[in-house]
């Protein structure tokens, strides 16, 4: 029962002492003029419970399946840090979401307003956030500055490469043939980054080393040519030399690059999310609005005064 039905009721027993039937038709006259919209209110409260309910429980459970499988499925788990970004939203879609299931079905002016205040934080964490993308993608003096590819895990795995760290390993081959590239650099002999690592310097002291002068297989820019043969050497040559069999640029450019041809698409993702919280935020404020005015029709009809939840 909500707040003016509950009032209602109370008046209507105080002041109506004529019985049952004009007690009912009274009733009736209220929710006929009621300023609150059953539309607004419900929309509200259901988009809320399907946020709470379907995202947060997404979010959540996308979460402990990626730490339970992190090592082998989801390499690049260190670089991003996918699985605490994914524990932060599911905890801030639950908060906010829950604000919004009780404001919106208990008609709580307070917890409304505690709730439009959080959709407010998160649209403009998100617009800045996506100010700062439009920023990256668009102008590319910014990536000097701005730092979303992880270039010091990336470097600290390329000297741990191969039998030092079996991990290291996955991450570098995930991120290379994702991105179509070798090495860190963001220019176009980024291959050359593998000559100042333990494994595959040309200078390796350890004569049984096989892996001298070569780079990483997932370098090979054709998996027919995922071979030794594909990278056999390629330290010593020229980039027009090898061109053909590896790629030859640094993962920056090739992160860069990737950037470049998503960028609508991933301009797209930023506008589906803010849209829909948007929508939320007019709903909210059109129920607050709503529910004030019932408060002050409810004063000005009553000698007494109704205090607001």
């Amino acid at each position: 029962m909500t707040l003016f039905s509950q009032k209602m009721i109370e008046k209507l027993w105080r002041s109506n002492s004529l019985g049952t039937t004009k007690f009912v038709k009274r009733q009736e006259e209220y929710e006929e003029k009621s300023e609150i919209s059953l539309c607004v209110k419900y929309t509200l409260f259901f988009v809320n419970f399907l946020s709470c309910a379907v995202l947060t429980c997404g979010f959540t459970g996308f979460a402990i399946h990626n730490s339970l499988t992190t090592a082998k499925q989801y390499p690049l788990e260190r670089y991003w840090h996918l699985n605490k970004i994914l524990f932060v939203l599911a905890s801030i879609t639950f908060v906010i979401s829950l604000f919004g299931i009780i404001g919106s079905l208990r008609e709580y002016l307070k917890v409304l307003s505690v709730y439009k205040y959080l959709v407010v934080i998160t649209l403009l964490a998100e617009v800045i956030f996506s100010v700062i993308l439009l920023i990256y993608i668009y102008v590319p003096t910014s990536r000097y500055n701005i730092e979303f590819f992880p270039k010091g895990s990336f470097s600290l795995d390329m000297q741990n490469y191969g039998d030092f760290d079996g991990f290291a390993m996955n991450r570098i081959n995930s991120l290379q043939e994702m991105f179509h590239c070798c090495g860190l650099s963001d220019n176009d002999d980024g291959y050359m980054d593998w000559r100042t690592t333990e494994q595959f310097r040309c200078d390796n002291s350890k004569s049984w080393n096989n892996l001298a002068c070569t780079v990483p297989k997932s370098c090979c820019r054709h998996p027919k040519l995922n071979n030794a043969s594909c990278v056999d050497d390629v330290l010593r040559k020229r980039p027009i030399d090898v061109q053909d069999n590896i790629y030859i640029r640094g993962c920056l450019q090739g992160f860069h690059e990737w950037v470049e041809i998503n960028g609508v698409n991933i301009i797209g993702i930023m506008f589906g999310i803010i849209l829909p919280e948007i929508v939320l935020l007019v709903l909210a404020t059109t129920l607050m609005n709503q529910i004030t005015k019932q408060l002050a029709k409810w004063e000005d009809s009553d000698t007494g005064s109704i205090t607001s939840c």
